[in-house]
């Protein structure tokens, strides 16, 4: 899990509010990086140390190729220094990803999924991957709710509110995908019947997850709500083409 808040990240993202220069293609160049940040993120989630490497190898690749792209367009002093940015977190990435650092990696990746949400934010009203990083976030806090024994964090019908929440996130992110098939989720259309079927798999824990929040026992949630984010991860590695990503660009 982004165990910082994507939507918690205010500093430096206010730099990104001055990038009004970017066009649709060059947010849909984006999207193939995008892809493999949430491979480095799948990897690091299941400590698969061979595919962290291999999504973050390209990841490097595409970012550098995009830095040529850079080199060639007229900037403001802001998307210069937001790009600039940019490129510390990566860097600080591969360095997270060399010495196995999950932590650094988790912390790296939470800044550069909020840095493409703010970059894309003036053209784009809906994307898949802002609801996909939103459920993974609001799922953490029915996760924290969950295994708090005492349900001192918060009151009974607050708890149902962080679940309907992340509910609604997720049905967002269904709709929104399939839009997205050709650079961002390949495998909703290479391997369309392992998508489908993971996504179900993900439909039916919720619905399990909330027949056993009606009970009114929290202390009965803890096992369903961690099955419920192992079949998100599996919908998520299906839908970027997990573990096979080839680094030939």
């Amino acid at each position: 899990m982004l165990r910082m808040s994507l939507y918690r990240l205010a500093f430096p993202l206010l730099l990104f509010a001055c990038l009004t220069g970017c066009t649709e293609d060059f947010f849909v160049d984006l999207e193939p990086l995008e892809r493999d940040l949430l491979g480095v993120w799948v990897a690091a989630e299941r400590q698969d140390t061979t595919s962290l490497s291999i999504f973050n190898d390209r990841a490097q690749l595409i970012w550098r190729r995009n830095g040529r792209k850079f080199a060639g367009m007229t900037l403001s002093r802001e998307e210069q220094v937001a790009i600039r940015l940019t490129e510390v977190w990566m860097k600080g990435l591969d360095e997270a990803v060399e010495f196995r650092n999950f932590r650094q990696v988790d912390h790296q990746l939470a800044q550069l999924h909020a840095t493409l949400r703010e970059l894309r934010a003036p053209l784009v009203e809906a994307h898949p991957a802002d609801q996909l990083y939103a459920f993974d976030d609001r799922w953490g806090w029915v996760e924290e709710i969950s295994h708090d024994q005492l349900m001192c964090l918060v009151e009974w019908s607050e708890y149902e509110e962080a679940f309907q929440a992340a509910k609604t996130t997720w049905r967002h992110f269904r709709t929104l995908a399939p839009g997205h098939a050709e650079n961002l989720f390949p495998g909703l259309a290479a391997t369309a019947p392992e998508a489908e079927i993971t996504a179900i798999a993900v439909d039916a824990e919720l619905v399990l997850f909330e027949d056993i929040l009606s009970l009114g026992n929290h202390t009965l949630t803890t096992e369903t709500c961690g099955t419920v984010r192992q079949r998100f991860l599996d919908h998520v590695a299906v839908l970027i083409g997990y573990p096979e990503a080839d680094i030939t660009l």
